[in-house]
């Protein structure tokens, strides 16, 4: 855990001032959990799904999942479906106990994705920020996406 920790803090620290970087952050994840009834349900479209087993194995049976990579996923897939609202711009930083601390930075503009203008605050840091209803918006389409049998071209897919 330690290594990974240290990857992070390296990642931030590091990351180019000029590439604004979105943070989905541990509040997200617990926001938005895998739902174990899909895991349940809807994986059955082969006798032994890997997706299923891995789940059943880390996580069991009563568990739902918390999605923090689905969630980045789905943020830089579809990011004008308003899954999800951005932070004020800033600076992230990872702390000895994994957990990121965003510094916010004013006077930066942005536009969609990317930054209009960078400050000497190097503020190029924003995070995913979640209400309720996304939430649950987010649930249903991480479901869509993940449990769907390959081939499926239905236009929510594409």
């Amino acid at each position: 855990m330690r290594n990974h920790i240290a990857s992070m803090q390296t990642l931030a620290a590091k990351w180019p001032d000029s590439v604004p970087a979105i943070w989905s952050g541990f509040s997200i994840g617990i926001a938005a959990p895998y739902p174990r009834q899909s895991i349940a349900e809807d994986f059955d479209y082969v006798p032994h799904h890997i997706v299923k087993e891995a789940y059943l194995l880390h996580s069991g049976r009563n568990d739902d999942r918390p999605t923090w990579d689905l969630t980045s996923v789905l943020y830089s897939v579809f990011p004008e479906r308003e899954f999800f609202d951005l932070s004020v711009p800033g600076r992230v930083t990872v702390e000895e106990d994994g957990f990121t601390h965003v510094a916010p930075r004013e006077g930066v503009e942005w536009t969609g994705k990317t930054q209009k203008t960078v400050t000497k605050e190097k503020a190029r840091d924003r995070y995913l920020k979640m209400s309720p209803l996304q939430a649950a918006r987010v649930q249903e389409a991480l479901v869509h996406q993940v449990a769907a049998p390959p081939g499926d071209a239905s236009p929510a897919r594409r």
